[in-house]
């Protein structure tokens, strides 16, 4: 097999497995807090920085340093707090 090839599914390998054994040691350390209930929460909270990530990484890929992406987000965020704080919608958690 190619060296490359080797690496990458070596690579991929460790980037799959990482979170899962993150949310192995965390039910370990707290129990209690940590349950299979919580499994689709977290991944729907981790649904958008993936994506976020996905954009960049096309991005950096092709030697292109384009970081519009994080200004966009930016401009979002200040857009959406503001309009919140119009119609007093309060802070949303």
């Amino acid at each position: 097999m190619n060296r490359n090839l080797v690496k990458d599914i070596r690579n991929n390998t460790i980037a799959f497995f990482i979170p899962i054994a993150l949310f192995f040691l965390l039910v370990l350390l707290e129990p209690e807090r940590v349950t299979s209930a919580n499994i689709p929460i977290l991944l729907s909270q981790a649904v958008l920085p993936s994506i976020l990530a996905l954009g960049l990484v096309c991005n950096l890929s092709v030697g292109n340093w384009d970081f519009a992406l994080g200004a966009e987000c930016v401009f979002t965020a200040i857009l959406a707090g503001n309009i919140a704080a119009t119609l007093n919608l309060g802070v949303v958690a």
